[in-house]
């Protein structure tokens, strides 16, 4: 591998959700034409390791990932080509650049993948906002992938933010055996903060819990430990991030008893 194409996939695999059109146009400008299919290539990629949703010409939206990627031997280029399993098997082609797609079959033979409406009721009650869910063939053994992804954006206030977790299910044994949760938030108004958790999880103990119950549960589970962690940095870490002051050497005394402090006056005495 390249130098130059080392250094690419290092810059957009660490690109934060939303934020991949001004990295890819800030990337062209600075390697020129020769380097766009390296971009170009690595973002592809970027899109379907991740789960990423695109918005559709019919107002739809589809979530591309390595298990719908449209082959067929007949087509030389399927790179941006993806199966629609839940809707109709219906062919699209998706802009990788900017996440909008276009229909190019609705009446494609492709096996239809219809999703379980308690998945779907527990997805529109729990992910409020621009959200999706898609179920795709995993292997050959009868198994499926679930995507749950949810993203706010917003640019105008500096912050962007997602949510991804995939499980796979056996849905003649209607359970599920391993998945995985992650969150990424980038802030970036007058400094630049990331946040990033993710966590593994596998049926160990061959619950007899339904597919819907368990997927429940194990985000219930992660929700409730991020809640943790934040009151943890609250309440601990960033207190202890208190800087002595240059004069006195004292640590400020936080709380209602701040308005104690006549700091320009106090200082200039001591």
């Amino acid at each position: 591998m390249s130098e130059f194409k080392t250094v690419i996939q290092n810059i957009i695999n660490d690109a934060s959700p939303g934020e991949l059109e001004p990295i890819f146009n800030d990337l062209l400008t600075i390697s020129g034409v020769n380097g766009k299919d390296t971009i170009l290539n690595t973002i592809r990629e970027y899109n379907k390791e991740r789960g990423t949703i695109v918005h559709l010409n019919d107002n739809g939206k589809l979530i591309i990932s390595n298990y719908n990627q449209f082959q067929n031997e007949e087509e030389e280029d399927t790179k941006d080509i993806f199966i629609d399993y839940n809707n109709n098997g219906q062919i699209v082609k998706i802009d990788p650049i900017t996440l909008k797609g276009t229909i190019l079959d609705s009446s494609a033979e492709t096996k239809s993948i219809p999703i379980d409406t308690a998945l779907k009721q527990y997805v529109e009650k729990n992910f409020p906002g621009t959200y999706s869910i898609a179920m795709y063939p995993y292997n050959n053994e009868g198994k499926y992938i679930i995507y749950i992804i949810s993203d706010k954006y917003n640019e105008s206030n500096f912050w962007n933010g997602q949510w991804r977790s995939h499980y796979i299910v056996d849905m003649d044994k209607n359970t599920v055996e391993e998945g995985e949760i992650n969150v990424d938030v980038h802030y970036y108004e007058d400094g630049n903060v990331r946040f990033q958790s993710n966590k593994k999880y596998t049926n160990d103990l061959d619950s007899d819990q339904s597919i819907v119950d368990l997927i429940e549960k194990w985000e219930t589970d992660f929700t409730n430990e991020l809640y943790k962690q934040f009151e943890n940095l609250n309440q601990k870490q960033f207190k202890g991030l208190r800087r002595k002051l240059p004069v006195t050497r004292s640590k400020v005394n936080w709380g209602k008893a701040i308005g104690n402090y006549r700091l320009g006056k106090d200082a200039a005495s001591r």
